[in-house]
């Protein structure tokens, strides 16, 4: 807070864009709902003929909404 560059305004202003940009984003939960954690995941090993690659996700929901989630190529 007391020696601030060029780079920290510039992150600082990228953060709040991206504040800005997802206002609207939510997770909804719902009253009455159980909060429960959860976790997906799953993988499938060279089955694409085309290229051999394989591919992964994964997502965990807490509630009634899911916060995490990513899939591998």
């Amino acid at each position: 807070m007391h020696c601030l560059t060029k780079k920290h305004y510039g992150t600082a202003k990228r953060v709040l864009r991206y504040i800005q940009g997802t206002i609207n984003y939510c997770i909804k939960y719902h009253k009455g709902k159980e909060a429960v954690l959860i976790g997906y995941c799953d993988s499938d090993w060279s089955r694409s003929q085309d290229d051999m690659k394989s591919t992964s996700g994964y997502a965990f929901s807490f509630g009634s909404g899911v916060f995490s989630w990513a899939y591998v190529k």
